[in-house]
């Protein structure tokens, strides 16, 4: 099933409420659990978040439950187009790796571009994904963004996947683009950079210092 697969991809190395329709064709979401907004393509008909009601139709249209979708406990929204031949995944974890670095825009471009080749070039990055290539990615207001380039590494779905991934509170955030059956144009990076750039994280902390307790 695409959807399984896909939310695989999602996942690199580091182991909502809809709100109405905006200029060019964006639906505004929030995603509650992350704190976190976004504008996602109207086509992309199919949306599904953790706090919606299990009853909704699209399970029912899409032949799931909720439990299944979301029994990744990484994962926070699903979205597809009507024909499954495009997809949007986000999701968010803690791990000790993602609490060492806290933020990417306190490391350096360089830093992060040897840290992508260490972590997703030079290895199995992503589950059913062959990447290509990574930049850095600076259209976003509040985080900055590794982007990987590649191929879907399954037979039953060839296509491209673009995936952004940021380390932001202390948190590792995927957002993921699959496009299955289709060649990947300027149209297509353009959806991806638009979505990523519309991201708004409504909580931004800072690491606490590390201090050393002395014994009285």
């Amino acid at each position: 099933m695409k959807i399984k697969k896909g939310i695989a991809a999602a996942i690199l190395v580091l182991a909502l409420c809809s709100a109405g329709v905006c200029a060019g064709s964006m639906i505004e979401y929030e995603i509650a659990d992350l704190d976190l907004g976004l504008e996602l393509p109207a086509e992309y008909n199919y949306v599904f978040t953790r706090d919606m009601d299990g009853e909704d139709s699209g399970f029912v249209d899409l032949g799931m439950t909720k439990e299944s979708l979301f029994e990744n406990e990484s994962l926070y929204l699903e979205a597809l187009t009507e024909d499954q031949n495009a997809e949007i995944i986000v999701t968010m974890t803690e791990t000790d790796w993602s609490q060492l670095y806290y933020d990417f825009n306190d490391i350096e471009n360089s830093d992060l571009m040897e840290m992508a080749q260490a972590c997703l070039i030079d290895a199995d990055g992503a589950a059913n994904m062959e990447i290509s290539d990574c930049d850095v990615f600076e259209g976003n207001d509040q985080a900055k963004f590794l982007k990987a380039n590649g191929v879907c590494a399954d037979e039953d779905n060839d296509g491209y996947t673009v995936q952004y991934v940021t380390v932001l509170n202390g948190n590792a955030c995927t957002i993921t683009f699959n496009f299955y059956h289709r060649e990947l144009g300027d149209e297509e990076i353009a959806l991806t950079e638009d979505v990523v750039s519309s991201a708004v994280f409504h909580t931004v902390g800072t690491k606490a210092p590390f201090s050393c307790r002395e014994d009285s």
